[in-house]
């Protein structure tokens, strides 16, 4: 689990020697952690570590990238669509749809999701650029400490982002850090006698401008608590090669036969073998419990997508002509993970758009950020067929807006309402009907 500072006033942390001690306590609680979960999800598991005992036996590694299929799968779910914004101002919704362009809003957001579904949580700073705009990038959680109020209702107060920068003339590397407020910047960087405050300046936010994207309640990955079956997995089959290449190198025993070195090469060569009376050849072999081995595995790998709540999509299960309904029961655990990760997404998100308007608003404007209605929207397969028949039985019934909104091929519904209105494709009947 991630762990955060709980302190009750920030002016506490405005001290060098506060700020490097809460870093060297951060890099040792949390850093281990992030970088193991790192490297789990880049496919380096402790299975590879696993030394050789005996030279003459096969050590094979097999590394199952599970926590990227998880991963992977998670976020194409529940971020594959990108998140859609909605108000009753076109200038304001205009306005912000203006700064989310210029960031890229739907890839860092799908970033985001990633991040947080590997380390529990994921974080972005926002900021005024030098040419006086809005713009959010990530910022890597394993350089980042927040400080939370130690009140019943911890509030974001503070955080610090560190990084290390070498001098590759001097081959030295000093350490700078950025402390966050409500309402400043201070900067800090590493002198002879440790850090040392290099200037301070508002930012405008009104908040800290960083945004934290939580994955869940206990700030862990989502599949964090499995790396024990995954290693396991791991080394399930990764004996069971060992076994197969050590018992595929056969003996072959001789006996009531009496042979020399040089009557066996010649055996190999000729392929010929000359035996006496009660002579007799055969291999020496060990049967492996392959069936056993076999039902571990599946037990196993069942496990790990039941307690992950990610379905097995390739298995032979899902199938493409499967109906909507039958599709979301087999992602009925998933969609649930993806609930509690869009409650907390959304509060992220209504942050940045907070802290946006709030800028907007010191350059004139006079928005309200609660007027921004926000869309998640589940990446499903659509069944086309069945959706079409489900339109046309919802004919006359709902708006031809409704409608339109329910077809997957229709990206602009008011673009499709123009044409035909132009085209004149909606009858008199439908009209009449109150369409």
């Amino acid at each position: 689990m991630y762990e955060t500072i709980r302190i009750s006033d920030i002016s506490i942390a405005d001290d060098p020697k506060f700020i490097t001690r809460i870093i060297d306590d951060y890099k040792i609680s949390n850093i281990p952690r992030l970088d193991k979960l790192d490297r789990y999800y880049n496919g380096q598991h402790d299975i590879l570590n696993r030394p050789m005992i005996d030279p003459a036996k096969p050590n094979n590694k097999i590394v199952h990238p599970f926590p990227a299929y998880i991963t992977n799968t998670v976020n194409g779910y529940f971020m594959g669509k990108p998140v859609t914004y909605s108000s009753d101002n076109p200038s304001y919704i205009q306005a912000i749809q203006g700064v989310l362009g210029t960031n890229d809003e739907s890839y860092i957001n799908a970033q985001h999701s990633k991040s947080a579904s590997v380390k529990g949580l994921s974080a972005e700073l926002i900021y005024m650029n030098e040419a006086n705009e809005i713009k959010f990038n990530l910022i890597d959680v394993r350089e980042l400490v927040l400080i939370y109020s130690d009140s019943i209702d911890p509030e974001l107060i503070g955080a610090i982002r560190y990084y290390e920068l070498k001098d590759y003339m001097s081959d030295k590397t000093t350490l700078n850090v950025e402390l966050y407020t409500a309402d400043e910047i201070i900067t800090y960087s590493e002198g002879k006698s440790g850090l040392v405050e290099t200037g301070r300046k508002p930012h405008y936010f009104k908040e800290v401008p960083v945004i934290v994207y939580y994955n869940n309640a206990e700030l862990s990955g989502d599949w964090e608590r499995l790396i024990p079956l995954i290693d396991a997995y791991d080394m399930a089959v990764s004996d069971h090669s060992n076994m197969l290449e050590y018992f595929s190198d056969c003996y072959l025993v001789l006996s009531g036969l009496t042979a020399e070195p040089e009557d066996i090469a010649a055996m190999k060569e000729n392929r010929v073998m000359l035996l006496g009376d009660n002579g007799k050849a055969e291999f020496l072999t060990k049967t492996a419990d392959v069936q056993t081995l076999e039902t571990y595995k599946v037990r196993l790998e069942r496990d790990i997508h039941k307690f992950a709540q990610v379905p097995d999509i390739q298995a032979e299960g899902f199938t493409s002509d499967l109906s909507g309904i039958a599709i979301n029961y087999k992602l009925q655990a998933l969609e649930q993970l993806s609930v509690t990760k869009e409650r907390l997404f959304k509060r992220a998100l209504q942050k940045r758009i907070r802290l946006i308007t709030n800028m907007l608003n010191l350059q004139g404007a006079s928005y309200e950020y609660a007027d921004v209605i926000m869309q998640f929207e589940r990446n499903l397969p659509v069944n086309v067929a069945e959706k079409i028949d489900s339109v046309k039985n919802l004919y006359g019934i709902v708006s031809m807006s409704t409608l339109l909104q329910q077809l997957p091929f229709v990206e602009d519904v008011q673009a499709e309402l123009d044409r035909i209105a132009a085209d004149g494709s909606i009858s008199d009947d439908y009209n009449d009907i109150g369409g």
